[in-house]
């Protein structure tokens, strides 16, 4: 039987960062608006659902093992990072 064993396959998938990896100039300069549009949509979509009520946001943070405060962060962060 023969094995695979194609560098694809062994391939990490990209992190998102603030500068997608191995790319630059114009390729950049594109994709960064969709980045932060996610990003954007990210925080105000957990705004909307948990910003209002400090008892389940805590709870909530408890539940993940979050430190205290840790999502109050995330949701005051501007988009850009």
């Amino acid at each position: 039987m023969a094995t695979l064993n194609h560098s694809l396959l062994h391939k990490r998938p990209r992190r998102e960062g603030l500068f997608p990896r191995k790319t630059g100039g114009i390729d950049t300069l594109l994709r960064l608006p969709a980045v932060w549009l996610r990003r954007a949509g990210q925080r105000q979509q957990l705004r909307r659902e948990i910003g209002s009520d400090p008892e389940r946001l805590q709870r909530l943070e408890l539940d993940i093992g979050l430190p205290p405060g840790t999502l109050r962060r995330e949701m005051a962060k501007p988009f850009w990072i």
